[in-house]
């Protein structure tokens, strides 16, 4: 009999159990007595966040198929219990892929961005932030570090970084060590951080680090909450979407900020059509959408 087969199928029922012992996952969100603490996962696409998620659920709960062809605000919630005094909803977003937002993706943006802001309004605002990423920091892992962290969330949310990928790594851990001084250098401010694998490969083969990954994320979300304040930050609906909308402007390319950026007329059309605003509130959140793209570099043409 191999011994060493026996101990380590042994080790893994236990950390199983383990793991168990630390959450319950609930697919239809159940009444609590209190507010979920809401954390937003996101990163560009393809690091992993819906594997992430799935990793903390213990089960496959988030779809990990492509999304690069959905819109970057299109997010989906996950209710998870941890062992502690509240429960946790995690939502999955598609996150940037580019660099810089389109026109149309802009547009595209909008009913998704009211969707998001509106239900974290509701249910007590955002908690957390977990930037997912792989290991190295792209243009395109700043922008959405600049959507998210500085634009949706005005720096004012805790952030962990979740670096995914590292299965082959001789120690997960050391990778932080040997980077952790790029994050300043690009301006990231991490209040914590998770060095993992998302998956247990091919045949179960990174399996027990799987596991170990599973505890570490569990681990980062309850000492994050310890942290945590029962109200997460959030601001009237209304003002959170124009700020959010208005500041997105900085975010278009320089030439579309001068030609064939997104109108007055089609953004007005898009929260009425797609967000339920009257017209005239539609109106007047377009006329402050370009007032503060006004006041952006580049911005100085105003909305047509």
């Amino acid at each position: 009999m191999n011994l060493y087969a026996v101990a380590r199928g042994k080790m893994r029922a236990f950390t199983n159990l383990k793991n168990r012992s630390l959450l319950s996952i609930y697919d239809p969100p159940p009444a609590y007595d209190s507010q979920p603490c809401n954390v937003i996962i996101f990163g560009e696409t393809g690091v992993g966040k819906s594997s992430v998620v799935n990793l903390i659920a213990g089960d496959k709960r988030a779809k990990t198929s492509p999304d690069a062809g959905a819109c970057t605000f299109a997010s989906n919630p996950y209710h998870i219990v941890l062992q502690s005094n509240r429960p946790f909803c995690i939502w999955d977003t598609v996150g940037l892929n580019e660099p810089e937002i389109s026109h149309d993706n802009y547009l595209r943006a909008v009913k998704q961005a009211y969707k998001l802001v509106k239900e974290l309004e509701r249910s007590g605002g955002v908690h957390l932030l977990l930037l997912c990423m792989r290991g190295r920091i792209t243009k395109s892992v700043q922008q959405n570090y600049r959507l998210f962290a500085k634009v949706l969330c005005e720096r004012k949310v805790p952030l962990c970084v979740v670096v995914t990928n590292l299965e082959n790594e001789l120690c997960m851990d050391e990778w932080w060590s040997a980077n952790k001084e790029a994050f300043e250098q690009y301006s990231i401010s991490a209040d914590g951080h998770a060095c993992i694998t998302a998956t247990p490969g091919v045949g179960d083969i990174f399996r027990d680090r799987y596991e170990e990954s599973r505890e570490r994320m569990c681990r980062l979300l309850l000492d994050a909450e310890l942290k945590l304040s029962n109200e997460g930050w959030k601001k009237d609906m209304r003002t959170w979407l124009t700020d959010l909308l208005g500041k997105m402007t900085e975010m278009l390319p320089l030439r579309h900020r001068r030609a064939g950026h997104p109108t007055h007329q089609e953004i007005m059309e898009k929260l009425v059509n797609e967000c339920g605003f009257s017209k005239r509130d539609a109106t007047a959140i377009a006329a402050s959408i370009g007032q503060i793209r006004d006041h952006t570099p580049g911005g100085d043409d105003g909305l047509a």
